[in-house]
């Protein structure tokens, strides 16, 4: 995988998940909400797909805003939680499909592939991500507009900003 032409500038928003599992589509119902009110350098992927399957979609990208579902049990469902690349630590995967973020990230770096200077991850709590099913719990679907609105706020700063992090900027001297 070398660097992917025509992503540079742009903004990816990868939705993780299953729709025929109940909640685990959270995100999936979230993006398709979501593609008609994004700003234009902004592309909408969907995807079933985990571990270093990701880098793919990842790559090329300066910034990528990640949509999944997560049951995590210490919230109510519907709750949103915002993580960063350094809420993720790195995990001794028994399977490539199990890598994490920070696995994709040394994988990206020890090979030359460009990865995302900022990657967020925006993630709802659910009940049920697994009952089979194309429906959400009445908790997830009454979430779904704070869900959407949610990642709408980020990549509209995102874009209004046109910088990458202050963090970033410190880092490489610029603001791309």
């Amino acid at each position: 995988m070398s660097g992917r032409n025509g992503r540079a500038g742009r903004i990816l928003v990868l939705a993780m998940g299953n729709d025929l599992l109940s909640d685990d589509g959270a995100a999936l119902h979230a993006s398709r909400l979501l593609r008609w009110i994004v700003p234009e350098n902004v592309d909408v992927v969907e995807t079933s797909e985990a571990g270093f399957a990701l880098l793919e979609f990842l790559e090329g990208y300066p910034r990528a805003l990640i949509l999944d579902a997560i049951r995590t049990g210490k919230q109510p469902p519907g709750t949103l939680l915002r993580l960063t690349q350094d809420d993720f630590a790195p995990v001794e995967s028994p399977s490539p499909h199990y890598a994490g973020l920070p696995d994709l990230r040394t994988l990206a770096d020890q090979n030359g592939i460009s990865f995302p200077d900022e990657v967020l991850m925006l993630a709802m709590e659910v009940r049920d991500p697994y009952s089979i099913g194309e429906e959400l719990t009445p908790e997830v679907s009454m979430a779904l507009q704070d869900y959407v609105r949610a990642a709408a706020d980020i990549l509209m700063r995102w874009a209004r900003n046109g910088s990458l992090s202050h963090k970033h900027q410190a880092a490489t001297g610029r603001a791309d």
